[in-house]
């Protein structure tokens, strides 16, 4: 039985090898592209998960006295959003921290102002504020100028643009 196996010593066939390539590229190929799914997916959530907070706070600052401010703000591991009564003009680690809702990882990025506008990073960062009619707050710094419109850019795989509309305090992503 030994020498039998021995003498049938020949390897695999190029037919064999050449359908072995191609079940791995086909598995390979679907990897691929559920990754860039999974990932736009995530891009859309970050969208989503920022309109529905301005419109909770939109909602909140309608019904309750004193300021309400909301901040969108990158810390290391990702972006953040919190509500504060707080007017900040810039980054303030003691009061914007991981308690925060947390939108998204690092591997999306978010602009104020659209896509050409300022990357929020460490130091820059997004104030909204609503008025208690509901409409947005002069201090809100992703309007531009006299524009009655502010973008919010979500760039990641696939992006996604909050246009906030200053004169309805309304939002709504592209």
């Amino acid at each position: 039985m030994s020498k039998r196996l021995r003498e049938d010593n020949r390897g695999f066939s190029l037919v064999e090898l050449i359908v072995v390539m191609a079940i791995v590229a086909i598995l390979v190929g679907a990897v691929v592209s559920l990754f860039r799914q999974i990932t736009f997916a995530n891009t859309e959530k970050a969208a989503e998960t920022i309109s529905a907070n301005l419109e909770k706070a939109r909602v909140a600052a309608m019904s309750k006295s004193g300021n309400n401010y909301i901040y969108i703000y990158k810390l290391d591991d990702g972006y953040y959003m919190k509500s504060l009564s707080d007017n900040l003009d810039a980054f303030d680690g003691a009061l914007l921290d991981e308690s925060g809702v947390r939108i998204c990882n690092n591997n999306i990025q978010i602009y104020r102002g659209g896509a050409s506008g300022t990357l929020v990073d460490g130091s820059e960062i997004i104030r909204i504020r609503y008025t208690k009619t509901g409409v947005f707050h002069t201090e809100t710094n992703v309007f531009s100028g006299s524009g009655t419109e502010g973008q919010i850019f979500v760039d990641g795989v696939g992006d996604h643009t909050i246009s906030l509309i200053k004169t309805t305090g309304k939002n709504y992503v592209d």
